[in-house]
């Protein structure tokens, strides 16, 4: 009976959906980045394709151990937010950010020594192994921005404060899409 009341709360419906839907649209928005980058190699053939597409599982792979510790690392700075405790969501940001680039450096390091012992283990096409090996050399570049990036997106979400992290989402799309249609 309880649950139906929060249905009929309308502060409680409008602060949801506040929340809900931009954090959706962020999520929605990072997740077509690896779809965009597919459609922009479509025309190089299937190697390509089938390289960035595996390339797009390791930095996935990636990506979840991030939310993880973005996930936890966000429900004790929700609870310092209600609390208006500013001093503690500092040092879980702190700790988050510690740990989030600890671990997109392991995988950066990885990625660029040994991109084909990875490749391997999705791939047995020799082709797929060396163009894939090169391209992910490129991408984990960006690992490191995409850990301090998730970090503070998660930060921002939990002190609501999401629409600055929507909007950069949605100009990494644009900026990605750009360069599908602007040579």
């Amino acid at each position: 009976m309880k649950r139906i009341l929060y249905l009929k709360n309308s502060n409680f419906i409008k602060d949801f959906l506040y929340l809900a839907i931009p954090i959706s649209l962020q999520y929605f928005i990072n997740s077509s980045l690896s779809m965009i980058d597919t459609i922009m190699v479509g025309n190089l053939g299937d190697v390509a394709v089938a390289s960035v597409g595996l390339a797009g599982h390791i930095t996935f792979i990636l990506i979840v151990l991030l939310f993880g510790i973005n996930s936890g690392a966000s429900i004790f700075m929700s609870q310092y937010w209600g609390k208006k405790d500013i001093i503690s969501i500092r040092k879980i940001l702190g700790i988050s950010l510690i740990l989030n680039i600890f671990t997109a450096f392991i995988f950066f390091i990885i990625c660029m020594l040994i991109p084909e012992k990875i490749f391997g283990f999705f791939s047995k096409d020799i082709t797929v192994i060396q163009t894939g090996s090169g391209f992910l050399r490129i991408i984990c570049v960006e690992y490191i921005m995409l850990a301090i990036i998730n970090t503070y997106a998660m930060a921002l979400r939990c002190i609501k404060k999401i629409k600055f992290a929507t909007t950069v989402s949605i100009m990494a799309v644009i900026s990605n899409i750009r360069e599908i249609w602007i040579p």
